[in-house]
């Protein structure tokens, strides 16, 4: 056998139909400046001056997903040797980025009682930065998605001169980092980096419910209406960045005029918009500031019309989380935005609604879940990006 594979040359394959024996390359032809063609591989290597980042930020990312483990957990999770990980997290322990707990007693056959590792509570936090259209808020995160040092400053409508809106974001970081009294390990901040939906799936997939979770995604339901998706263990960001667009998706033909000039849109039926343009036609309180922490409280408290609101909020939004599970078939769909103000109360109709609507054929678990309040979510998602930018994790 190895007389007769060391006979073919580098090229060879047995299953060219013409014999001439060439190797299938999985990758592509790219012009060159002369006309000629360039092979491009599929996928670059990894130089050895990356190699060590890599590794590092892999176990990390190992840790992150399945909780305080030891060196022996991490091997076999990983697969790498347990020589291996030890010079990986001897450096770590070393930098004051992890630390040894937890012992786990030594089983029948013997051995060492082995430390449980994880994320030091004295590891240099991540400042996170919410830049919304009327006001900044700033906080520290630590390694483990606490928040603390919170700072919160107004921005005014309509800012002439950007210097002001920077001054005003700067002394607001500069507040939260002097509280700190370490160096940050990063400034994050989603506004500027990646689009909002997605900054608060990267927070889900460290800090949230999307932690360990191969795949699942991310919807945003408030003044607008946005998806993020995570696809067998990535951020599916789409050609060009246009994937997640789901408040466009039609599901009402011929139904009322959306802002982007087409009808039916998702947008038109579950966003604040229809709520309190309904509110207002069914004559209930204050519909101009109806939220759904408010309906979900008129509804209790007897309200006419409020319980009936509720449960056709609850229908409109059931539809397009219905569309997103039969065509992406995550599994698990996190909410966000106004929904979270409802609470249980706002799930609960959502969920039934949405059962109803979806087809199980697999009869796996499909999970609808509420994230954090709006601004814990987005300062988790600023945290989040700098981990994967900073620590090479793979999002």
């Amino acid at each position: 056998m190895i007389k007769r594979l060391g006979k073919r040359s580098f090229g060879e394959n047995a299953d060219s139909p013409s014999g001439s024996r060439k190797l299938c390359f999985m990758g592509s032809l790219a012009d060159n400046k002369n006309g000629s063609k360039r092979f491009k591989p599929a996928h670059t290597l990894i130089s050895a001056g990356t190699l060590g980042p890599a590794n590092r930020g892999r176990l990390l990312q190992a840790l992150y997903d399945i909780g305080p483990s030891s060196r022996v957990d991490l091997a076999r999770v990983t697969g790498a040797s347990r020589a291996t990980i030890g010079g990986i997290v001897q450096p770590l322990i070393d930098q004051g980025i992890l630390v040894e707990g937890e012992v786990v007693p030594a089983d029948r056959a013997g051995g060492k009682p082995a430390t449980k590792l994880w994320f030091s509570k004295e590891a240099k936090p991540i400042c996170a930065v919410l830049l919304m259209h009327d006001r900044v808020r700033t906080c520290l995160v630590s390694l483990e998605g606490e928040i603390y040092a919170q700072h919160h400053a107004g921005l005014a409508k309509g800012p002439t001169d950007a210097s002001d809106a920077f001054r005003i974001v700067s002394a607001c970081v500069e507040e939260t980092i002097a509280s700190a009294h370490v160096p940050v390990l990063g400034i994050g901040v989603p506004a500027c980096i990646d689009q909002d939906t997605r900054a608060l799936l990267v927070g889900d997939r460290w800090f949230g419910q999307g932690r360990g979770q191969r795949n699942f995604a991310v919807v945003y339901i408030g003044e607008s209406l946005d998806a993020a998706l995570y696809v067998d263990g990535h951020l599916y960001r789409g050609t060009a960045g246009e994937a997640g667009k789901i408040g466009h998706t039609i599901v009402q033909l011929n139904g009322q005029m959306c802002q982007c000039g087409r009808r039916g849109c998702w947008e038109t039926i579950a966003t604040l918009r229809w709520l309190r343009n309904e509110a207002q036609a069914r004559g209930l309180p204050r519909p101009g500031s109806l939220n759904a922490g408010r309906l979900v409280s008129l509804a209790e408290n007897g309200i006419k019309g409020a319980k009936k609101l509720l449960q056709e909020y609850a229908f409109n939004i059931s539809v397009g989380l219905a569309n997103l599970q039969q065509l992406t078939a995550p599994n698990c769909i996190i909410l966000h935005g106004d929904v979270v103000r409802g609470g249980k109360s706002m799930l609960d109709p959502i969920e039934a609604r949405f059962q109803e609507l979806t087809v199980n054929l697999a009869d796996e678990e499909i999970t609808l879940a509420l994230g954090d309040s709006e601004d814990v979510a987005g300062l988790r998602g600023a945290a989040g990006l700098v981990l994967c930018e900073l620590l090479n994790f793979i999002i």
